[in-house]
């Protein structure tokens, strides 16, 4: 494979798993490809030190992140066939779903050949039929998913159901598709533990147990089921919360906390590059999506020792959480349950120190080293 080359089209508007899932890859592979090129904005080029050769900046280039219209996904592959034919790589790896739409249609377009492998990050299922089920940007998504799966050599999933669901919404065909879960490095998370955090927890805070939420604060990560259970365990316990995450769902969690007058029980500290000075600070740690491709947030939680308290949505969670002992998986939208298990483990050390002990334990064998392993074998069987 060291006589091939590797084009790496990531086209992302902010920082999150999917991103880090591309900075493993490139910082961690070893040089099994001739040349790599990562084709995405400046700022992922600037945050992955690196693992590649050249940077085909696309930030100039007008490329949406997600489906929209069927003349805007065919300008950008036009746009992104001209960085093909430009690069001409042997692979063409397209990371989240619409990158992979993008450079399947691109490889239709262009002049150059090369095989396509897509890394679908997230359950595009779960997606639709709660948000765009019946619009035009839906089913754009939807038949977009779909080809491409058809087209692509090799589909790439972090998780088993993400995969069930592509072969049975999408009709993948199951021989394409690779699971490959995401990987985390121990031994860099203690050293990262060690640091001085980016912004300090304010001193109304200080004496609490902490509850720690770090999450992008957009509608699909149920900012509701935040505040309720924030509400619910401000009731009952003396617990305070730190969110870690930024989005346009921020100035109405501290809104609606604020109109209860619990607004200095909750500090939102927004988006930090270091996750892991605040999560050693928690008590407990609470995941609330309503879907999830992996939930490498739960995975950064156990991986610091905090225990977790996640919903068991489709699919990450049940998948990262396989036993009691590693964490607490509850029904996705419970509130009532979500806060029940997070009072019960700020009262019961014991068992606390359990979920911290085996969930470290975990994320000891979802090494980076693996997941990348994963991936490079799967590129390798591209044909």
């Amino acid at each position: 494979m060291s006589s091939e080359s590797l084009l790496v089209l990531h086209l992302a508007g902010s920082w999150g798993g999917a991103e880090r899932t591309t900075a493993n890859l490139l910082e961690r592979m070893p040089r099994r490809f001739d040349r790599v090129v990562l084709a995405a904005p400046a700022f992922m080029a600037e945050r992955i030190a690196s693992g590649w050769d050249a940077h085909a900046d696309t930030t100039g280039l007008g490329l949406a992140v997600w489906f929209s219209t069927p003349s805007a996904l065919f300008a950008d592959a036009r746009r992104v066939a001209a960085v093909i034919d430009r690069e001409r790589p042997d692979v063409v790896l397209g990371m989240m779903h619409y990158s992979a739409a993008v450079a399947a249609l691109a490889l239709r377009l262009c002049r150059h050949r090369a095989r396509l492998v897509a890394s679908f990050r997230g359950p595009a299922w779960e997606y639709y039929r709660r948000y765009e089920r019946g619009t035009p940007s839906g089913r754009l998504m939807y038949l977009a998913t779909t080809l491409t799966g058809w087209l692509a050599s090799r589909v790439v999933v972090p998780s088993t159901g993400v995969g069930d669901e592509l072969v049975r919404r999408f009709r993948v065909p199951r021989r394409k598709v690779a699971v490959v879960p995401n990987g985390i490095d121990v031994e860099a998370v203690e050293r990262l533990v060690a640091e001085a955090p980016e912004r300090p927890v304010p001193a109304a805070l200080d004496g609490r147990p902490l509850v720690c939420i770090a999450s992008r604060l957009v509608y699909e990560k149920n900012p509701a089921l935040m505040i309720d259970l924030m509400t619910r365990v401000c009731a009952v316990g003396d617990a305070g919360f730190v969110v870690l995450g930024d989005g346009p769902e921020r100035e109405g969690m501290e809104r609606a906390l604020r109109d209860m007058g619990l607004a200095e029980r909750a500090a939102f500290l927004g988006h930090v590059g270091n996750v892991y000075p605040y999560l050693a600070r928690s008590a407990v740690f609470v995941h609330t999506c309503e879907f999830e491709g992996f939930g490498y947030s739960v995975l950064e939680a156990m991986a610091a020792g905090v225990p977790v308290v996640a919903t068991d949505c489709p699919y990450g969670p049940r998948e990262i959480i396989t036993h009691p002992d590693q964490g607490c998986l509850v029904p996705p939208g419970d509130a009532a349950a979500l806060a029940d298990a997070v009072l019960a483990l700020l009262a019961d050390p014991a068992r606390a120190a359990v979920l911290r002990s085996e969930g470290r334990r975990r994320a000891g064998e979802l090494t980076i080293g693996r997941a990348v392993d994963g991936l490079i074998a799967a590129l390798r069987r591209v044909g």
